[in-house]
């Protein structure tokens, strides 16, 4: 029996989790397993059903933003500890608001902006959501870096691990 196989691993650049499960599953041919840094699912600790509910509640604003299409979906994600064999959500218990990783990316967060929308007007100060936690009760909840700063640790993390990153969406682009 071989000990130690050799695994295919990646880094999701993306976002903290794919945008369908479509995604997921072709990921799934390819890798062994895929990691998506400082975002923390807890694995127990919760109410299933009250978790349930608090994503029914939310569902009902009718909110079409990312934002809170993000948490819903990891709420979910949450629910489903049979994808942990498969996604590994690298962030701890303890963690607030994306990790300690926050001020090792700043400056990589308003480049990976310029590269996105280019150099700001003059006397504009872009303002940058560092993470974002969600209690499910008083002991579980969920933790998460927040736009750039996911992709920014998911770049440090994937080149202090050899890991590769993967990306699904062309528009975003990967600094070299």
């Amino acid at each position: 029996m071989i000990k130690d196989v050799e695994k295919l691993e990646a880094v999701f650049y993306t976002s903290p989790i794919p945008h369908n499960l479509g995604i997921l599953t072709f990921i799934g041919f390819v890798f062994d397993r895929v990691h998506f840094p400082n975002v923390y699912l807890p694995i127990d600790g919760f109410d299933r059903d009250e978790v349930i509910n608090e994503i029914k509640r939310i569902e009902n604003f009718g909110l079409r933003d990312y934002e809170t299409w993000l948490l819903i979906n990891l709420m979910k994600y949450a629910l489903n500890p049979e994808l942990r064999e498969f996604c590994h959500f690298t962030g701890e218990r303890g963690q607030i608001f994306g990790g300690e990783e926050i001020d090792k990316v700043k400056d990589l967060v308003a480049a990976l902006e310029q590269l996105i929308h280019g150099s700001p007007k003059p006397g504009f100060s872009p303002m940058y959501t560092p993470g974002y936690h969600k209690g499910l009760n008083n002991d579980a909840y969920i933790d998460y870096p927040g736009n750039y700063f996911y992709q920014c640790n998911a770049l440090l993390y994937a080149a202090k691990h050899g890991i590769p990153l993967i990306n699904t969406d062309p528009t975003l682009p990967v600094p070299g």
